[in-house]
This record gives C-alpha cells, sequence and structure tokens, in this order.
C-alpha cells in the first residue's frame, strides 16, 4: 500500500511541476532499523507483513516481549505529532524514535495549514488546491476597474528572452459578481496566429483587452503587446508622421540620440548603444516602411498628404491598423481588422501578417480572413480556453466531430442507465411476488453500478481513477477523478433572419433597367468631370441576385446610387416599373440611426399606424426582441444596431434590396443568418461586399466595375481574389 501511494504522489508531481505545497499523506517508508542491543532476541519483522506502529512503541518500551508468530489485535494508527513552528525552543520530545525523517515534512504541513484562505476548484481530473497567501483573500484585491483575474501561485515567471505566455488558473470576470473565464489556461506562442472566436458576449474584447492592459495577473511583464480595436487616431499630422509617433520607444530613443550629439560632453559608449538600438529598431528606413504599409492598406500619395483629422473615420482606422503593424510587437491584438478595409487591403494584411515573426490573436467575422491567416484556433466557451490546431473550417470540422462523439456518448449511457434501472425494478417486482431476498444483492449491485456510472474516459483521453490520501492528524485530501455523465448536447440557438416577401407585381419582365448609362460628379467650377461609369448597359428582373466586384474608387457605390435614384445619370435611360419599391443599405446607415430612442420608438415614427405587438414582430424578424427593442440604441452593440437599421430599411417591404457592406458591424453567425435571409428573399438582391464568404454564397451573377465599365464577370469570387494577388495593383 505504501508503494502504490508513493507512486500516485510521484505521478501527481510529475504532471504539476509547481505544485509544491502538496499535502502529502503519512506512509511509513520501508527501512531497516539497525538492531537495539535491548531487543537481541527480538523476532525480527518480516518484510512482507511489517509490525504496526502500535507493536514498534511496545517494543521499544518493554525490550524483549515478541515472540514468533503473535500477533496482537489490530488497531488505528495514532496521529503523528510535529514539533511546533511557532515555537522553535519547544521541545522535540513528542516525536518518537525512529520518526525524526518526519519532523521536516511535519514542519512544512504546519506551514501549510498557517495559509488560512484556500481556493478550492475541481476541474475533472483532480481536486487542486489554489493559495492566495496570508494576507490575500480570495476576492480582495482581485478586481480592477470593471474586471480583473486570478493565476494559480503554482505559475512559474517566465526568464530570459522567452515570450511564449502560459497562465494557469486564470479567472476573469466583472466586479457586478458575472464570471467570464474560471480556472482558464491562456497559452500565447510566439510565431502563432490565434482566431479568438465564441458566441457574442462570452468576454472576447475583454480578453484581450486584459491581456493589453496587464490586468491579468503574473503577466510576464517583459512582453509587449499592441491592441487594435476601434478606436480611431486624429490630430493635424500626416498619416506618416502619426504612425512614426506612434511607436513610442522609437521615438524616445531618437530623442535621446539628439539630445547626446548636441552635447559636448557626451557619453560616447552610451551613444554607440543608442546607434545600435536605432539600427534594430529601423529607424533609417521608418518611414518608407511606414509609407509601404500604407500604400498596402489603400492610401493614395494625395491621402498620404493630408492631415488625419480630415479622413474619414474608416481611413483613420486604418492609420491606427498601420501604427499596430509598424511596431511589431510581441503579441499583436486585432479586434475586427477587417470592417473599414476593401479586398485588396484585406489581401495585402493577410500577407503582412503571415511575415510577422511574434504572435498574433485576432478576434473577426471574416471566415475567409481568419482561414488565410490563422494557424491555431482559441474556442472561448463555457468559461474555459479550449485550443484547436488549424484555421476556422479546421475548428468547426473538429468541433462537429466532438459533438457528434458527445451525442453517440450521451444516448449510449441513457441507454445503459435505463437497462440497470430496468433490472432494479425487475428484480424488485420479483422479491414483492416471491419473497426471494437472493435477488436483493442484484439490485444493490446495480444500484452501484448507477452511482459510479459514467465515461470510461476523460477528454484527455485518460481513465478516470478515485482514491483517496490521508494527511495529518485525520485530515484527508481527496484526489477524486469520479466519472461523471456525458452532457447532452445543447445546440446554441440560431440566428435567424427575415425579410418581409415582395409586393407581388403583374410583371414578369425586367423590373429595373439600364440603358448606356454614363455618370460624372461636377467639379468645383460647375462643369461636369471626367465619367465615373461609362455606357452601363443591365437589367434586373424579381428573383435575380447580383454582385459588384471592383476596386475601392472604382465606381460601385456610384452605380448603386443610379440604381436606387439617388444619382441621375449624365447620360443615358434608368427605366423602372411604376410599382418598383427599393430597400437602399448605405455603408453609414447605422451612424445615421437615433442613438437616443429605442428600436421600438424609432420604427413607431416609420409606421405611426402599427400598434406595439405588430411593431415588436416586425423586429423580431431581425432578432431584436424582448427588453433589445426597448432599450436605447447607444446601448446596443453595433451588430444590433445593424440589425434595427435592416429593420427599418424593410419596414415598407421592397422588391429589391440593394446591400452596400452590410457585414461590417456583423458577426459571423449573423453573417450566415443575413447570406440565409438574402438567398431565400423573392425579390431582387444587389450586393457589395468585402465579405468572401457573403459573396461566394449569395450571388447568382458577378458583375466587375473597372475603368470606368460595368460588365458581367466571367468566374467566380476565388477567380477574382486570384487575379487580385496577381495584378499590378496588389501592393
Amino acid at each position: 500500500r505504501a508503494q502504490v501511494t508513493q507512486w500516485i504522489i510521484t505521478q501527481w508531481k510529475a504532471a504539476h511541476p509547481g505544485f509544491k505545497n502538496f499535502v502529502e499523506p503519512k506512509v511509513e517508508e520501508k527501512k531497516e532499523e539497525p538492531p537495539v542491543e535491548e531487543a537481541k532476541d527480538a523476532s525480527p519483522q518480516r518484510d512482507d507483513h511489517p509490525s504496526s506502529e502500535k507493536e514498534e512503541e511496545a517494543e521499544e518500551e518493554e525490550g524483549e516481549e515478541g515472540e514468533d508468530g503473535e500477533e496482537g489485535e489490530e488497531e488505528e494508527e495514532p496521529e503523528l505529532e510535529v514539533q511546533d513552528v511557532d515555537d522553535p525552543e519547544a521541545p522535540a520530545s513528542n516525536i518518537k524514535p525512529g520518526k525524526q525523517k518526519y519532523k521536516d515534512k511535519g514542519v512544512a504541513r504546519k506551514e501549510l495549514r498557517r495559509h488560512k484562505t484556500r481556493f478550492h476548484t475541481g476541474i475533472g481530473k483532480a481536486h487542486k488546491v489554489f493559495d492566495f497567501g496570508e494576507t490575500e483573500k480570495a476576492g480582495d484585491g482581485d478586481w480592477d476597474q470593471f474586471m480583473g483575474s486570478q493565476n494559480s501561485r503554482f505559475w512559474r515567471d517566465f526568464k530570459g528572452d522567452k515570450k511564449d505566455v502560459s497562465l494557469k488558473g486564470v479567472f476573469l470576470g466583472y466586479n457586478t459578481g458575472s464570471i467570464l473565464l474560471e480556472d482558464a489556461h491562456l497559452m500565447l506562442n510566439q510565431g502563432y496566429r490565434y482566431g479568438l472566436v465564441g458566441n457574442n458576449g462570452v468576454g472576447k474584447t475583454t480578453l484581450m483587452r486584459a491581456i493589453a492592459t496587464r490586468t491579468l495577473k503574473f503577466f510576464p511583464k517583459h512582453i509587449s503587446t499592441v491592441y487594435v480595436e476601434q478606436d480611431m487616431v486624429g490630430g493635424e499630422n500626416d498619416p506618416i508622421t502619426t504612425v512614426l509617433h506612434g511607436h513610442k520607444h522609437l521615438m524616445k530613443t531618437r530623442n535621446l540620440v539628439e539630445e547626446l550629439e548636441q552635447a559636448d560632453d557626451a557619453d560616447q559608449e552610451k551613444l554607440s548603444e543608442l546607434y545600435s538600438e536605432l539600427d534594430r529598431l529601423g529607424s533609417d528606413t521608418a518611414e518608407n516602411t511606414i509609407e509601404g504599409i500604407l500604400k498596402g492598406l489603400g492610401f493614395t500619395k494625395k491621402m498620404l498628404q493630408q492631415p488625419v483629422s480630415a479622413l474619414s473615420g474608416g481611413w483613420r482606422m486604418r492609420v491606427t491598423l498601420a501604427q499596430a503593424l509598424f511596431i511589431q510587437p510581441d503579441i499583436l491584438l486585432l479586434d475586427e481588422p477587417t470592417n473599414h478595409l476593401d479586398l485588396t487591403a484585406i489581401l495585402w494584411l493577410e500577407d503582412f501578417l503571415k511575415t510577422m515573426e511574434g504572435c498574433v490573436l485576432v478576434v473577426s467575422h471574416d471566415r475567409a480572413f481568419l482561414n488565410a491567416i490563422t494557424t491555431h484556433t482559441i474556442h472561448f466557451y463555457k468559461k474555459r480556453l479550449k485550443y484547436y490546431p488549424g484555421n476556422w473550417d479546421v475548428f468547426m470540422q473538429a468541433r462537429e466531430d466532438a459533438l457528434q462523439k458527445q451525442r453517440h456518448a450521451h444516448d449510449w449511457e441513457q441507454k445503459q442507465l435505463a437497462h440497470f434501472q430496468s433490472s432494479i425494478d425487475k428484480a424488485r417486482k420479483h422479491v414483492r411476488r416471491t419473497g426471494d431476498d437472493k435477488r436483493l444483492g442484484l439490485v444493490a449491485s446495480r444500484q452501484k453500478k448507477i452511482e459510479n456510472f459514467g465515461a470510461e474516459k476523460t477528454e484527455d483521453g485518460k481513465r478516470w481513477k478515485k482514491y483517496c490520501l490521508r494527511s495529518f492528524k485525520g485530515e484527508e485530501m481527496h484526489i477524486d477523478s469520479y466519472r461523471v455523465l456525458t452532457e447532452a448536447v445543447k445546440d446554441d440557438p440560431k440566428i435567424v433572419l427575415k425579410f418581409p416577401p415582395p409586393p407581388q407585381l403583374l410583371y414578369k419582365g425586367p423590373i429595373l433597367q439600364v440603358e448606356d448609362v454614363s455618370f460624372a460628379y461636377p467639379g468645383e467650377d460647375g462643369k461636369l468631370g471626367k465619367n465615373v461609369l461609362s455606357n452601363v448597359t443591365l437589367s434586373i428582373q424579381q428573383g435575380n441576385k447580383l454582385g459588384v466586384l471592383g476596386l475601392n474608387g472604382a465606381g460601385k457605390s456610384t452605380l448603386l446610387g443610379l440604381l436606387t435614384g439617388t444619382l441621375e445619370p449624365t447620360q443615358g435611360k434608368i427605366h423602372r416599373h411604376g410599382a418598383l419599391r427599393m430597400a437602399y443599405f448605405q455603408q453609414n446607415l447605422v451612424d445615421l440611426l437615433n442613438k437616443d430612442m429605442s428600436a421600438l420608438d424609432s420604427l413607431h415614427q416609420i409606421l405611426p399606424s402599427l400598434k406595439e405587438n405588430e411593431l415588436r414582430n416586425h423586429l423580431g424578424r431581425f432578432q431584436v426582441k424582448g427588453s433589445l427593442a426597448t432599450e436605447p440604441l447607444s446601448h446596443l452593440s453595433g451588430g444590433q444596431r445593424s440589425r434595427v437599421a435592416l429593420a427599418e430599411l424593410c419596414a415598407h417591404p421592397p422588391h429589391i434590396l440593394v446591400l452596400d457592406e452590410p457585414t461590417n458591424h456583423l458577426d459571423s453567425e449573423t453573417i450566415e443568418a443575413l447570406c440565409n435571409a438574402c438567398n431565400s428573399f423573392a425579390g431582387g438582391v444587389v450586393l457589395v461586399s468585402h465579405d468572401r464568404y457573403m459573396m461566394t454564397e449569395v450571388p447568382d451573377d458577378l458583375w466587375l466595375v473597372k475603368g470606368g465599365k460595368c460588365r458581367p464577370y466571367e468566374g467566380d469570387m476565388e477567380d477574382y481574389v486570384e487575379s487580385l494577388r496577381n495584378s499590378k495593383t496588389f501592393v
């Protein structure tokens, strides 16, 4: 028994190298004692059956009283007494002869008991003890302004130049009491590009902010992080200067070099070190590097000379992204980086991120972007972080396989439990009918099977174990891995969007025709400038799904303006059906909403004749339900406000939907729901989007706007992406 127990302790310590204060049980190691003169004639102990501690004490006190073959009654082991560490001067007479080897262990155990506050957490495979120390209690001092974290004290600090992060026991939550992460393992390795995925509201953005602001306790201080979110830079500097000033370390080093160069008694050794640091940071080519990054993100030479404050919000977001890419931190945190980028800039960003040597953690709704750049996927689910090798598609397949396996395991366990319970009921019925008590043994056996029934192996593929280690003074420490039943798979509720059916038109021909249309914007002198579009001819029928491709600035939005009537052609004609109704979703439509009003009040202004339940039914088509309909729009997320904008857009059912970049604020689940809604819509759809998934799923025909012309594109979305990569316009 002693050997088995010691083996268990050894395996536990090997699996948890940082677990220093493990409470070991009282185990007497088998060790031959030197013979005592007074006990020369005493019978020797047998190696295969050592005497109990009671017998050893009797031999020490009474001397030669043992007889070969005599065995006393079995008694309980006495408690192990140790020296009081609070009083070092106290005599150690209570430590029995032959037990000196336990003195040091007793002191360690006494020290362990002084830590009054412990945090116990069961993680399925074992029972850990997390010690917060003598003065710091669990929950005190672990919360910052709105969130906090707590790591296990067994975390081992990184040394040297190691830039990998491995934090165990991560705890993250809000001061309101809601828990986002509990006993999670955060692992970020250099050279890996992680995609952080999870449902809306689980805490992905909060986790990224905690990493960036170093709210997580024990996060390595020598690792640099940069977080790119929806905050936009401003100022009167041009984009290149703004990006350069964002690299604080480079600018500080440059200023120090300038000061030392102007000083008469400059420290040449320090100046040489600073020169080496500037070479490492690439100071000589910094401006050229920044210009290349900005051009890759779509900036023209004219835009590079303008102040940042004169740029639109989307372009200022690109300046913020360029700052992060130029700094090249150890860990780059990107939150929806593709929201304000066109397809060409997204493709450039994919290639740039693949060349980074550090770690990248990205949250994005663009599954094609995640498939292109990520090497690993982190699933934020049920207050845990689970890691999968591979990109989005690999993760989805692995997760579906795991869920299918879980379904089969749950069904099998339920059948087995039903079988056991059925046999118990039959046995009890037989006992009541015949009075044969022998069947009660079967009932007890099957009842015990039900109590101990569960999965044969853990998620890690290890078998379940159940044992107990006895510690000092009768206390027990359970290392219990009880079998548990497999949980039933609960499918996440799917988001369903529904566009109202279009009014019927007693006409089967084209409801919108464009004949030889050209358009040019007027100049400052009032004269028309160069044509943006020339000689465009196309037609749309009910049920047509058209996708419009083209580079940024090619004229896609101009074409949509001509189709919807917001712009009038300078040449040619546009024929519309007399009863035609169109709904136009512009890129800035979400920003035009009155954020002080609720979705219900805003929709009531458009449809004043409808009752509240009718308004709620319409909002419900776009998953704006319950309290979301009555909360101010400023309290809603960007994706929820986008759904409100779609609901208002379809307040009067249209025949043709014209959508200009509708995915900017939507997550991947809502984008998929929007694709399904467009495909099931009986009317026509004209779509402009940088989201490759949506442009693949929705349009039946693709049209390319290029060089002032709009013509059908012979090929699919993959062909277009490949042509962009091979073109000269791709940086």
